[in-house]
């Protein structure tokens, strides 16, 4: 991911020639499967991603390490398309909130590591800014 690549740059400083070669795989399940072939040293996963795997595909994580983890940072699950009007980013935004209304669907979200959903600002992003 964007701010995993930054994150790991924060996190290891900016050697360039730290990592020997950079691969962009796509996405964080085909990171990690890059690091359990041996095609990867290390990739930088999102602990939402890395837990609901441990917990729904558990064969997937299986001996893979955390070497580090970086403080908490906004990264909401869910984006939209710049392209909708207002009127369609409110009516979904209204259907994200009435779920929490729903003790069954609330549930369901539980499961999937969903704790609400809320607007991000954007100076609640500094600290990924920082890591620029």
């Amino acid at each position: 991911s964007y701010s995993g690549y930054h994150c790991m740059g924060h996190l290891l400083g900016s050697d360039p020639g730290f990592f020997r070669e950079v691969k962009w795989s796509g996405s964080h399940l085909q990171s990690l499967l890059l690091v359990k072939a041996g095609e990867a040293d290390s990739a930088a996963i999102d602990t939402v991603t890395f837990d609901l795997l441990r917990k729904f595909a558990p064969s997937y994580v299986s001996g893979i390490r955390i070497v580090q983890e970086t403080a908490p940072a906004p990264a909401p699950p869910l984006v939209s398309s710049w392209q909708w009007s207002e009127e369609e980013f409110v009516a979904i935004q209204t259907a994200l909130h009435r779920l929490w209304q729903d003790a069954a669907a609330k549930t369901v979200c539980r499961e999937l590591l969903l704790d609400g959903f809320f607007v991000w600002r954007a100076e609640d992003y500094a600290v990924c800014r920082a890591w620029v």
